[in-house]
């Protein structure tokens, strides 16, 4: 009888070791960075600010990047050469092209990745956050992606702004 209660303790503290231990990965892994939360919502491109070099010339069909989450969704841009049908199915085409993920790829300097393969604005970008000098209610950002080859300029209202650690 003594042994079976012995076996049964055992097993039952390492069932809460084991939970333990699968709680504190889960929290580590799923720990969100001021980063993440800053870049949540909507920010709106101002394109008389942004660059982006390509071997082709584009025009955007919209300015505003939403970011939800993990999920990035991207303002459509097309060649400058495109002929726009203006279909349903052209529609949803594009509509996908401009959805997808992006993930902090990097803390110091903070540093992020959008995976959108079929969009222009697909790749590695550092992120800056500048305070707007105009005096307002509420915190008017100043959202700078920048690489090699592109400068996205994004004006954002964030209502709780948290600094990097």
């Amino acid at each position: 009888m003594g042994i079976h209660l012995l076996i049964n303790k055992k097993v039952i503290y390492l069932f809460l070791l084991v939970g333990i231990i699968l709680i504190i990965f889960f929290m580590i892994r799923e720990k969100r960075t001021s980063l993440y939360y800053n870049l949540q919502g909507a920010c709106n491109i101002d394109f008389d600010h942004t660059y982006y070099y390509r071997k082709a010339n584009y025009y955007p069909l919209g300015n505003t990047i939403i970011i939800e989450k993990k999920n990035i969704t991207l303002p459509i841009i097309l060649p400058s050469n495109y002929k726009l049908k203006g279909t349903y199915k052209e529609l949803i085409s594009m509509e996908q092209k401009i959805k997808g993920k992006w993930k902090i790829i990097s803390l110091n300097p903070d540093s992020i990745l959008i995976d959108t393969p079929n969009n222009t604005l697909n790749g590695k970008y550092s992120v800056t956050f500048k305070k707007n000098p105009m005096p307002v209610d509420r915190m008017n950002y100043t959202v700078i992606l920048k690489n090699d080859s592109t400068y996205i300029f994004c004006t954002k209202e964030i209502l709780n702004f948290e600094v990097s650690e």
